[in-house]
């Protein structure tokens, strides 16, 4: 697991996500490093139409850590990944887990 800059979040997004396979409140964990992966859902977070957008999470060990905020395009979401990311892989490395866990059993 390394800690990843916001250019290549960047291209992750471009390359991994499957817009098709986002849908309403579902999960899809699109990129996967060992025991940490990250995952993003459509979601509505309130009453208009405009009330749409898509949020993302990181999961270590299968717990998932909910990034702050929606975002309408997700690109809007590359500094809070990166953010997040690199401070999860901190934390983990200062925990020097042993009980690494498949990322994606997490929902299946």
């Amino acid at each position: 697991m390394n800690k990843l800059t916001e250019q290549e979040i960047e291209i992750i997004l471009k390359n991994k996500i499957n817009i098709e396979k986002i849908t309403d409140g579902n999960t899809h964990v699109f990129y996967s490093d060992g025991c940490m992966g990250i995952g993003v859902s459509y979601e509505h977070f309130g009453f208009e139409p405009f009330c749409i957008g898509y949020e993302f999470c990181i999961i270590v060990n299968g717990r998932r850590i909910n990034i702050s905020g929606y975002f309408h395009d997700i690109f809007d979401a590359v500094i809070s990944i990166t953010e997040e990311w690199n401070n999860q892989i901190s934390i983990f490395e200062n925990q020097k887990s042993s009980d690494e866990f498949d990322v994606l059993s997490y929902f299946y």
